[in-house]
């Protein structure tokens, strides 16, 4: 892109339009050069830019934190791992979670095991609510 705007640039300088004719037909690639790096091209530019910019303003503190956060490694929004060293655990438990994926065969077997383990406690409140529930 770079390569073809500094080609362009050099058709468009060899045009000026205040003293060459347009519609002849030697200046007419040059003319369409010169309109191109003048008028269209910085008016797109300028509109990426400000989509760009705005895009980067409206980034949040969580955003940039979960680009951040290392891979594999499950990020919630609003609480950040623990560094380790200076009076921190060695292991924060996100790290601790990373390190039993990488044993348990991977991310989808670490949220299996969760869901199971979730769904067992459930069952189990709902057998001890169904058991308080018949014998009172």
């Amino acid at each position: 892109a770079m390569s073809l705007l500094t080609t362009l640039g050099g058709i468009a300088g060899s045009f000026d339009a205040e003293f060459g004719d347009a519609d002849d037909e030697e200046q007419k690639p040059y003319s369409f050069a010169s309109e191109l790096c003048i008028q269209k091209i910085p008016m797109q530019l300028v509109s990426h830019l400000d989509r760009a910019i705005k895009s980067a303003e409206s980034m949040t503190e969580d955003d940039v934190a979960l680009f951040r956060s290392p891979k594999g490694v499950l990020f919630s929004a609003g609480k950040e791992a623990a560094p380790a060293g200076k009076g921190a655990p060695s292991k924060s438990g996100t790290e601790k979670k990373a390190v039993s994926r990488k044993k348990g065969g991977g991310f989808d077997s670490f949220a299996d095991e969760e869901w199971e383990k979730q769904v067992k406690k459930d069952l189990a409140r709902k057998k001890s609510a169904q058991e308080g529930a018949s014998s009172g």
